[in-house]
């Protein structure tokens, strides 16, 4: 047999199926949290043609949901352009921004995908500690690009913007795919970027619509969104119209605000609340978390804290596949309801 590349055999792309659930268990390893309620009404007010699934769209995206990203960024429409989801954000902006064998800095722990999209690019991850207090202000200085996830994921911690911009040297891409898009740690994004400044994220995510598939890219220097445009052509063509339809329309939407911001206050509560019972409990150590869906927890007493909650019924994911030096479990805290009061239940009944 004909060998296959080698950038493609490394990657390791796990799903949660590699975690599955026993009976009983409280499944906390990713979002599933409720679709705004907004969503059910513009489903039912869309009136879609044929036009709307017959042809591509503009390679950048719909004009008219450009505009709607600009004037919540404060940035004009050529500097914004739609992917399909996040991750295309991603490698859009890797291609742009180095050429193969060049290093990258990335955080770690973190995203996965921020590791294995740029090795599938051939570009030299060098990982920055996330959970030390100067690991990013020493990556922004370190030659090459610098990736910055804000809120971090799985930390939930925010970076400071103001002092990155100044301490860089090089292209710093900030991904916001956690960051509650109307609240106020996204007024920093939206006093202006510098050329060398690109903001990447999942609108779907964002919008909790992540069957919808759009992300979005913008940045300081329309040179980069020509150039990306132009890698785009070669990858994906247009994102889907019907979901950018979606997507503005949830935006555009007069209640999609308020139920974004009430959702954001609801997060702050879970994470609050799960952060002290797991502490009292002594199950595992939670890191202090800023912001975002996600809460990483560390093993208190060397042991295993994925192992124990999992015994506790509480399934989330290994610090491993975020490459946590030390043995960790992320939770996301974006559950219903009764999934939040059955895991506070587990937690502080196996503390007593």
């Amino acid at each position: 047999m004909t060998p296959l590349s080698g950038r493609a055999t490394r990657v390791v792309a796990p799903t949660y199926d590699d975690f599955p659930l026993g009976y009983g268990d409280l499944d906390m390893r990713g979002d599933n949290s409720p679709p705004l309620a907004v969503v059910e009404e513009v489903l039912g007010d869309l009136k879609l043609q044929p036009g709307d699934v017959t042809g591509y769209g503009p390679v950048a995206g719909l004009d008219s949901l450009r505009s709607v990203i600009a004037a919540v960024f404060g940035v004009d429409p050529a500097q914004v352009m739609i992917t399909a989801g996040g991750s295309e954000a991603l490698h859009l902006a890797f291609a742009c921004v180095a050429d193969p064998g060049q290093p990258i800095n990335l955080p770690a722990p973190a995203f996965p995908g921020f590791r294995q999209l740029a090795e599938l690019g051939a570009l030299r991850p060098r990982l920055y500690d996330s959970l030390g207090a100067a690991g990013v202000e020493g990556a922004v200085t370190a030659p090459g690009p610098t990736v910055v996830c804000s809120p971090h994921n799985p930390t939930g911690r925010l970076a400071d913007r103001c002092q990155l911009r100044v301490a860089s040297t090089g292209w710093l891409i900030w991904d916001v795919s956690h960051m509650q898009l109307f609240g106020a740690a996204m007024n920093d994004f939206r006093t202006g970027l510098g050329e060398t400044e690109i903001v990447v994220f999942s609108l779907s995510k964002l919008l909790r619509l992540p069957g919808a598939r759009v992300g979005c890219l913008i940045s300081g220097s329309t040179e980069l969104i020509e150039a990306a445009t132009a890698v785009k052509t070669h990858v994906s063509m247009s994102t889907s119209v019907l979901s950018q339809r979606l997507a503005q329309a949830v935006l555009e939407h007069p209640q999609t605000p308020a139920e974004l911001h009430e959702r954001s206050e609801r997060l702050a509560e879970i994470r609050q609340q799960l952060q002290q019972a797991l502490a009292e409990s002594g199950l595992a150590q939670p890191v202090a978390a800023d912001d975002g869906t996600h809460l990483l927890c560390l093993g208190a007493d060397g042991a295993d804290p994925w192992r124990r909650l999992k015994a506790a019924g509480i399934v989330g994911l290994p610090g491993s596949l975020f490459d946590c030096p030390a043995a960790a479990v992320r939770l996301c805290v974006a559950q219903s309801a009764e999934t939040v009061q059955a895991a506070l239940e587990r937690i502080t009944g196996h503390g007593k």
